[in-house]
């Protein structure tokens, strides 16, 4: 293997390994999920509709939210 074709797969395993070695933080919208959740929990509200919160998309979640407060 050429010496431009080593250094390349090596970077790729840095950063493969880089990778493996931090956890990727959640998204924003998975945030502000969870942050709905649990201000809704603090409400003593557990379910909407007969289903959990964990199971509702963030628009519902926002539905319920904005009508709480």
């Amino acid at each position: 293997m050429e010496e431009g074709g080593k250094r390349y797969v090596d970077t790729l395993n840095k950063e493969r390994k880089n990778i493996m070695e931090h956890q990727i933080p959640e998204s924003k919208f998975e945030d502000k999920r969870s942050n709905i959740i649990e201000d809704l929990v603090a409400q003593n509200v557990f379910k909407i509709d007969g289903r959990q919160l964990y199971e509702l998309s963030l628009y519902e979640l926002m539905k319920t939210y904005t009508e709480k407060n």
